[in-house]
């Protein structure tokens, strides 16, 4: 009795969904103008580059010693749409990027200079301490003041990636409160 249910459940739940992609495809309609993208949608997401190859690009012959990453908010004015951003607030002064969608897409990954040359940042803004820091910067407007759910999602991607690669251990973390 059971088996003829479950099969019943999966012949309409197929149905179901060829009947949406025959309407879908007969409106002419993508499913992001049927109304599937919303702030955070699977589509965009997998537009994006994958975190491996934007980490793979460094000198690896120069790999430096990388024991803890730090992640921080930068707040830019929620007008502000510019690349110049990224020189502007003083960006370069991380080794990533994640970008809200007004500067570049929303949780979009750039590396720096400082990442593909393997160089630790020594701006006036850290101490001398800090040497061993990979530095991400998750991009924030002055209205929400807090990361998009793309961005908690890249920005977890990426520290988790970076932790592997480098054997940072989790307790060498520091994130902001989400």
């Amino acid at each position: 009795m059971f088996k003829s249910r479950n099969k019943n459940i999966i012949y309409s739940a197929l149905f179901s969904i060829f009947v949406g992609s025959l309407i879908l495809n007969l409106s002419g309609k993508t499913l992001q103008e049927a109304g599937a993208s919303g702030a955070f949608s699977l589509s965009e997401y997998n537009s994006l580059p994958s975190v491996k190859s934007i980490i793979s690009c460094y000198d690896k012959e120069n790999a430096y010693p990388w024991k803890k990453i730090v992640v921080q908010n930068i707040v830019v004015d929620n007008n502000y749409s510019s690349q110049n951003a990224l020189s502007d607030y003083g960006l370069n002064d991380y080794h990533f990027i994640i970008c809200n969608g007004n500067i570049g897409d929303n949780g979009q990954v750039i590396s720096s200079e400082n990442w593909k040359k393997q160089a630790a940042i020594t701006s006036k803004r850290w101490n001398q301490f800090s040497r061993d820091v990979i530095r991400i910067g998750i991009i924030t407007d002055d209205v929400l003041l807090s990361p998009t759910e793309a961005q908690i999602k890249r920005v977890n991607l990426l520290a988790g990636t970076l932790a592997r690669k480098f054997d940072i251990p989790p307790m060498s973390i520091f994130t902001p409160f989400f």
